[in-house]
């Protein structure tokens, strides 16, 4: 079962929630004695440093919310996301990069740049220098209160016996403004006033604003040169959402395509019901039958009744999406590397047949750019059960000719050319319960493939998970496999067991063990784990070990992750790793990385590092310096990165000690449209994957309800 929401406490009866609304009646109302916090010394020692703490936040003795607070030795560090939202700061904070900008009370601007050292917090009237003791960076930048006190001009006073925090402020902030707005009584309430602008309808149209990001590259070296070029766009299409990918070179227009359009109907009364809630067709992904996943796009039709907002197969997932050409992805669980895909060239990246963690399973995926860009995106499943309750079911057909797209018919299959038709049911028997069942056939020229599966999810006690999963073939293949899933004082294990019968009637066995989770989050940083046992036995390959540990700790922008690998077959053993280190050094950012062999010889294999630098508003500059050691090549590579508000672009000039150079220049800029005017826009931002809106914006700068600024953005 899938959760996307905090999971309620079963024995909580009607008397707890009144009881739980009755504390924060008293709140609301009870008077409040300010108490200084200066002469509370003896209740101050009796918390530890560095505990966490939730204190009632009071306004001139108006109770106004909860605040995360850590206690320091002085006094206490105060989340400044938490106080900034409850006194409507226009303050925005990023923790990752280390700074908060905005503005505060009486629209006066104040930065924080906690990313230095000191720490700066730069008011309208002066700047303030906090020492390392007084901010904490976190989940949250927390600064101490009186370094609040100097730069927001405030008066804090704490009560630790009662976990409250008090303010006083001499000037009106926007939540008292706030309060007495809506205390007012309007003259004519029932009167509405009338627009200041014409209406303007924009409803839903057969034919959307076209959005697209465009990539063009050159590169050159001492022996040949190319010029490439990938469109990349969305657009809604005869009430259909339509997704293409186009690539090709100076030589050959249209290397790769694609062209998908997807119809989807959330309705309430249709979904969980027989009726289908997606239809695809084009090119698209045939319906998968076991745990072989084909990622190969086919022109055909696929049709789904998917009944969750997440589509797993046997407790697995695979992760993909649309990325231009060139870029690099990491794919990261519970913030331990698993896997990367470097220069994707086909428009698109694909992580298959994932394994699912029992408890969360937090995904992050980072792309890494030519031109220098970093994005992330994050996904999240919180498996603890069947994702089935009783008597749903899910469905998923499709009909493809493999080998075969629309627009490029010389399109290299591993399953082979030919018509193909899949399907897979899958039945909630119980809650605890599933069962599952999927075939295909494929017509090949050859000859014909006839696959099928079938198995069953099972979840008992709410603690562990149960999957078996058995496929056969037309040739006397088949395999079985066994997966369990628990998790122990909060480290998720799983185990799987597998055996497999190939044509030849050869067999093969696997053998499983995973063990993951953290082992420390607190003050100190972040740690967390992960450790794999493999032990496989063929008739081909003989025995196989191998023994993973993986590693990864963060504080405070600082990050360190370790992978160590030892392996063994019937003729060798060898043991490697791999080391990385990341971190900021004011306004230089850093990488290294150390690749070295333990057995059979000890030896550093190659090593690696790299600077990035903003050399100005829009110019940023990279050097990347590599050591192959084994090979006895170094190189170095030297990157420019200028980005306007329309495009960017990237030169990088790499040689090696071989003699060897290449010379690339990157342009990225993306296409929209704006409706209001009927004007195509350019932007360096991508559009495709984030979509745009423009927005205008009224700004009333001394909250006394009147209009003095107005400005037309482009979010996305």
């Amino acid at each position: 079962m899938l959760s996307n929401s905090v999971i309620a406490n079963p024995n909580s009866s009607v008397g707890d929630a009144l009881t739980t609304l009755r504390a924060i009646e008293l709140k609301l109302t009870k008077p409040v004695e300010v108490i200084d916090y200066k002469n509370k010394e003896n209740q101050q020692q009796r918390i530890a440093t560095g505990e966490l703490l939730i204190l009632s936040l009071y306004l001139n003795s108006y109770y106004l919310g909860e605040v995360a607070a850590i206690k320091s030795e002085q006094s206490v560090q105060v989340s400044l996301s938490d106080l900034f939202d409850i006194l409507q700061f226009a303050m925005n904070v990023d923790a990752s990069n280390r700074i908060a900008q905005g503005v505060g009370a009486n629209q006066q601007p104040l930065f924080l740049n906690a990313a230095v050292t000191p720490a700066v917090f730069t008011s309208p009237t002066q700047s303030y220098l906090l020492a390392k003791n007084q901010v904490t960076i976190e989940d949250d930048i927390y600064v101490d209160i009186q370094s609040l006190h100097n730069a927001l001009n405030l008066e804090f006073n704490i009560d630790y016996p009662d976990l409250e925090l008090l303010i006083s402020s001499e000037i009106p902030l926007p939540v008292e403004q706030q309060r007495y707005r809506q205390s007012r009584n309007l003259k004519s309430p029932n009167k509405r006033s009338p627009p200041t602008l014409p209406w303007k309808a924009s409803p839903y149209k057969a034919l959307s604003s076209p959005v697209a990001d465009l990539q063009l590259n050159f590169t050159a070296s001492d022996d040949r040169h190319s010029t490439n070029y990938s469109l990349l766009g969305t657009q809604d299409f005869a009430y259909l959402s339509a997704e293409y990918f186009l690539s090709g070179r100076s030589t050959d227009l249209l290397t790769n395509s694609r062209l998908t359009f997807t119809k989807q109907n959330l309705d309430k009364e249709i979904k969980n019901s027989f009726m289908p809630t997606e239809i695809s067709f084009g090119d698209v992904i045939a319906t998968q039958v076991g745990n072989n996943y084909s990622s190969q796009y086919a022109r055909g039709v696929k049709v789904s009744n998917n009944v969750t907002s997440r589509k797993i197969v046997n407790n697995q997932v695979n992760l993909s999406g649309a990325i231009q050409p060139g870029w690099d992805v990491e794919l990261y669980r519970n913030e331990i590397l698993i896997d990367q895909q470097l220069s994707l060239a086909d428009g698109r990246y694909i992580f298959d047949n994932i394994n699912l963690l029992f408890g969360a399973n937090n995904f992050e995926l980072i792309f890494y750019g030519p031109q220098g860009q970093v994005e992330r995106k994050s996904d999240y499943y919180f498996v603890d059960g069947n994702q089935l309750k009783q008597g749903q079911g899910n469905y998923e057909l499709s009909v493809t000719e493999q080998g075969k797209q629309l627009l490029n018919n010389n399109v290299s299959s591993s399953q082979g050319q030919g018509w193909q038709v899949a399907g897979r049911y899958e039945q909630g028997l119980t809650d605890n319960i599933s069962v599952y069942t999927a075939t295909s056939g494929q017509k090949n020229t050859d000859d014909d493939l006839l696959k099928y599966a079938f198995g069953t999810n099972i979840s008992l006690f709410d603690r562990l998970l149960l999957n078996a999963n058995v496929e056969k073939n037309n040739n006397n293949e088949q395999e079985f496999e066994f997966t369990a899933r628990t998790q122990i004082a909060e480290q998720s294990l799983l185990f799987s067991a597998t055996n497999r019968t190939d044509e030849q009637q050869q067999d093969f066995n696997s053998y499983q063990i995973n063990l993951a989770g953290g082992l420390m989050n607190n003050t100190y940083g972040r740690l967390s784990y992960q450790n794999n046992v493999l032990y496989d036995d063929s008739d081909i390959r003989g025995r196989f070990k191998q023994v993973r540990n993986q590693f990864n700790y963060s504080y405070s922008g600082f990050a360190l992750s370790n992978q160590l690998l030892w392996q063994q077959d019937d003729s060798s053993k060898s043991t490697f790793g791999t080391t990385r280190f990341q971190k900021r050094f004011g306004r230089t950012y850093t990488r290294f990385g150390i690749d070295y062999s333990i057995s059979p010889v000890s030896e550093l294999v190659s090593y690696e590092a790299e600077f990035s630098r903003n050399l100005g508003r829009d110019l940023q500059a990279e050097l990347t310096i590599t050591d192959s050691l084994r090979n006895n090549i170094q190189s170095a590579e030297l990157g420019l990165n200028w980005q306007s508000d329309k495009f960017s672009l990237t030169s990088n000039l790499n040689y090696n000690s071989n003699d060897d150079w290449r010379l690339g220049i990157y342009s990225r800029f993306s296409l929209g449209f704006d409706v209001e005017h009927n004007t195509y826009f350019v932007s360096k931002l991508s559009l495709t994957n984030t979509g745009s809106l423009m927005l205008r914006v009224f700004l009333d700068q001394n909250n006394n309800g009147i209009i003095l600024m107005m400005s037309t953005v482009l979010a996305a």
